[in-house]
């Protein structure tokens, strides 16, 4: 038997043991052209690289190289081996594009970016070590799914992917690859960037960040890439942004922003095409999340979202607005006026929270359970249940123990305040009230989001 054999033929030996055959599963890897030559990789007769990877099957293909699953048996772990291809050696261009991602790669350390361990080479064969992530390229995982996904779903997925873009561009290079096929997700649902095939400098001089389609995926790619326009260094991360943009829309929405039967369909509609509106698209979406998504998408780089963790901080500040949307305040007071304003108010300072008006307190509590507000005011002095009373039945109900409550009064005396700050009452006010008062108390007792007047201004008193 010879030295070597090929990976198709590794771990098919009838003589070899159950469990060596298990370890050696494997097959040949080889271009998209299976006739071509040269494209072959061959392994060693026990079956390591380099005298330290067992090689246990294959799990990735690319244009440039291939990846394997293997053991480390120095540090006993497993790793993924991205190995370039044989007949690319000749191409000095291309063996300097795999060394740059192996150096691109090597700079990370960040929880949703795939790490190198290590960098070799066998034979003639430039390979890298990266750490393995058991889990199927996110558009496998969301196949599986029902689209569109919920949104907070979708929303912690692009979040994750964000950030590793984020700590890509840190280190100073463009991934311009950016596609769900490049993305893994394990079995903690931890999404991992990967495939650093394409990565350039982002501070390349000028004359040389003239971006080239060959290589990128045409329904991800920025206008700027598919129009092959020169851009400023500065503006080059944003061809990721965009292709983030992409993903968003298609995690949120169920479906591509552009439907073509060709890539240069795709790259025009790229280039020219209008994204559809995402809550039009998907009427249960919140327009919240329009502006972001399509500031991700602006045709002009100059003009898009500046780098992926503002787009992360612009989602989450988006998700704090859908939540207000839900947000409830019930109002209990016998005193009509008194209710009336506060729920005037309120429905100023929160226009899109629901603001419940109880004026029967023995109705309170059951509006309380029935809708689980973010807050009660309640009057102290109400007849049929008085604010302490209502106070005190919250705090006995593992349910609504932890609510916030705010009390009003015109009468309370130190008795009275000194119960209610016993069990756990948030908030006192003595009514009169106004609005210079009455606002930050509530601001206070809310979560905080977005849209709160910073300093609100004189109402005159009720």
């Amino acid at each position: 038997m010879s030295k070597t054999q090929s990976l198709a033929a590794f771990g098919a030996s009838t003589e070899a043991s159950a469990d060596a055959r298990a370890r050696q599963r494997t097959a040949r890897y080889h271009a998209d052209d299976a006739e071509s030559e040269g494209t072959e990789i061959e392994l060693p007769a026990n079956g390591l690289i380099d005298g330290r990877y067992r090689v246990i099957d294959r799990i990735g293909d690319g244009g440039m190289g291939i990846v394997l699953r293997a053991h480390d048996e120095r540090l006993r772990r497993e790793v993924a081996l991205k190995i370039i291809r044989p007949h690319l050696l000749d191409e000095s261009e291309l063996v300097q594009q795999f060394l740059a991602e192996a150096r691109a790669m090597a700079q990370l350390r960040h929880p949703n970016v795939v790490e190198v361990h290590d960098f070799g080479q066998y034979g003639r064969l430039p390979y890298f070590a990266m750490r393995f992530v058991d889990g199927p390229d996110l558009h496998s995982w969301v196949c599986e799914q029902s689209l569109p996904l919920p949104v907070d779903v979708a929303l912690g997925i692009i979040g994750q992917i964000c950030e590793g873009v984020a700590a890509i561009h840190d280190a100073g290079v463009v991934h311009r690859d950016i596609k769900p096929e490049n993305m893994l997700v394990d079995h903690g649902f931890r999404v991992v960037v990967t495939d650093f095939g394409l990565v350039r400098p982002v501070d390349q001089p000028a004359e040389h960040v003239e971006f080239q389609i060959t290589g990128g995926t045409a329904g991800y790619m920025a206008p700027e890439l598919a129009g092959e326009h020169r851009v400023d260094p500065y503006l080059a991360p944003r061809a990721d942004v965009y292709a983030l943009g992409i993903i968003a829309y298609w995690l949120l929405v169920g479906r591509h922003p552009f439907t073509a039967r060709t890539r240069a369909q795709m790259l025009e509609q790229q280039i020219n095409a209008p994204v559809p509106i995402p809550s039009d698209a998907r009427p249960d979406l919140p327009p919240a999340l329009d502006p972001v998504i399509l500031g991700a998408l602006h045709k002009d780089p100059r003009e898009r979202t500046p780098d992926a963790r503002a787009l992360a901080d612009q989602l989450r500040a988006a998700r704090h607005r859908m939540a207000r949307r839900h947000l409830r305040v019930v109002v209990v007071d016998e005193d009509e006026s008194s209710l009336t304003w506060m729920r005037d108010v309120l429905g100023e300072t929160l226009p899109n929270a629901e603001v419940i008006g109880v004026a029967d307190s023995n109705q309170a509590l059951d509006v309380i359970e029935a809708t689980t507000p973010a807050l009660v005011v309640t009057a102290l002095e109400n007849d049929s249940v008085s604010g302490l009373e209502l106070a005190a039945t919250l705090r006995g109900n593992p349910a609504t123990r932890a609510m916030p409550v705010l009390v009003v009064s015109a009468v309370g005396g130190a008795s009275e305040w000194r119960a209610l700050w016993r069990i756990g009452v948030q908030g006192l006010l003595l009514k009169p009230l106004v609005w210079e008062t009455f606002v930050p108390q509530v601001q206070g007792l809310l979560p905080r989001n977005d849209g709160w007047p910073a300093t609100p201004g004189a109402r005159p008193r009720r």
